[in-house]
């Protein structure tokens, strides 16, 4: 509805920037963004980037957190959904990588005593 071509947001970009980090279905608002995003290769990179973690594959976004562990925190700080950071194998892998993700706990995760006594554990022992 916000995309319809009568309220002209579906050619703001800022606009469709704040959609995109927001959106879960990011294929079907790509089908609505006026054609000239679409050539727009530094927002397509962002869609990209999202895409990887709208992924439910566990095992494949634990293969992207290691393959970008050098930008791990970034990665978290901009492009990781709540849903990720909230999931207990998800996070202790992250966490294994750098544990300096843990301000990016979910706020679900950190009232889980079991899990975050595990955290502490890791921290003793990196």
């Amino acid at each position: 509805y916000l995309m319809n071509t009568k309220f002209n947001w579906y050619q703001d970009r800022s606009f469709i920037m704040d959609l995109i980090y927001k959106c879960n279905d990011l294929d079907s608002l790509i089908s609505l963004i006026h054609p000239k995003f679409l050539n727009d290769k530094e927002m397509m990179e962002e869609v990209r980037i999202l895409k990887l973690f709208r992924n439910k594959s566990k095992d494949f976004l634990v293969k992207v957190f290691k393959k970008n562990e050098k930008m791990i925190g970034d990665l978290f700080a901009n492009y990781v959904p709540e849903y990720i950071k909230n999931d207990p194998f998800l996070m202790m892998e992250a966490l294994k990588i750098d544990i300096n993700l843990m301000p990016y706990i979910g706020k679900e995760l950190k009232k889980k005593n079991v899990f975050m006594s595990k955290v502490n554990y890791l921290v003793k022992n990196k």
